[in-house]
């Protein structure tokens, strides 16, 4: 991947991101998608943790790949708990492969790491999780 410049990342996020909120746009106006306020506020509350809050920990681009798979998740009609399992499963995933790597020291990574590659098939587990009907309970 592209460490030095991180343009295949931030290429990745924003074709994502356009997918993703098209759809959400689409399915909100063909009435084929009735989220209740409820969870329109635990989206955008998702959103904006994401870039205020979790963006400083794990950088911009990632926080931008997170947005773009929640607004898909929202898309898709999944709840919140879609949303915290993918973060879930990055974040382990990420663990053990950089604990495989002996990438990590006091809880911190010896050497950054691209985070983009972990989300996106974290990504796609979540899918099958929520949509082929295995339960991920938190």
């Amino acid at each position: 991947m592209d460490r030095r410049t991180a343009l295949v990342y931030d290429l990745y996020w924003w074709i994502a991101l356009a997918l993703a909120g098209s759809l959400l746009w689409w399915r909100l106006l063909s009435g084929s998608l009735s989220p209740s306020p409820y969870e329109i506020r635990i989206l955008l509350l998702y959103l904006v943790m994401q870039e205020c809050i979790l963006g400083r920990s794990y950088g911009k681009a990632d926080a931008h790949c997170f947005c773009s798979c929640g607004i898909l998740f929202a898309a898709l009609g999944f709840g919140p708990e879609a949303y915290v399992c993918h973060m879930g499963l990055s974040f382990l995933a990420l663990i053990f492969r950089e604990a495989h790597a002996r990438n990590i020291r006091a809880f911190r990574l010896i050497t950054p790491v691209p985070f983009l590659p972990v989300i996106v098939p974290a990504f796609f587990v979540t899918i099958i999780i929520f949509h082929g009907g295995v339960q991920c309970r938190l």
